[in-house]
C-alpha cells in the first residue's frame, strides 16, 4: 500500500517538498490533492504516479549532476544519500504502477 503522509514526510525531510502544495504539484495535481486525498483516505490516480515518478526521476538525476560538481566529499555523500532515498520511492512507485498494470487497474 502506498502511504502518501510517509511519502510526503520523506520529500520534506530531503527538502525536495517543503509543503504538501508541494508534494502535489510534484504529482501534477492542485494544491489540496494531497491534503485531500490523504483525508479522504482515497487511492492516489495512476496519472499523479505517473507525475510523480517522472517529476522524482528528474530531480534525482539533478541530485546527481549535484553531486558530481560537489568540491567537498561530505556534501557528495549528502546529495548520494538524498538521490538513494529518491530512488527508492521512484522504486516504490514503480512497483506500484506495475501492481496496477498487472491487476488491470485503473
Amino acid at each position: 500500500m502506498l502511504d502518501l503522509r510517509k511519502l510526503s514526510e520523506d520529500l520534506h525531510g530531503l527538502g525536495t517538498a517543503s509543503s504538501q502544495r508541494d508534494v502535489s504539484a510534484l504529482a501534477g495535481r492542485k494544491g489540496s490533492w494531497l491534503s485531500s486525498t490523504v483525508a479522504h483516505g482515497r487511492r492516489p490516480s495512476t496519472a499523479a504516479l505517473v507525475a510523480l515518478v517522472f517529476n522524482l526521476k528528474d530531480i534525482v538525476a539533478e541530485t546527481v549532476k549535484a553531486a558530481d560538481e560537489a568540491e567537498d566529499q561530505d556534501d557528495r555523500d549528502a546529495y548520494l544519500g538524498g538521490a538513494a532515498d529518491l530512488q527508492a520511492w521512484v522504486q516504490h512507485l514503480e512497483a506500484e504502477l506495475a501492481r496496477r498494470i498487472e491487476n488491470h487497474e485503473a
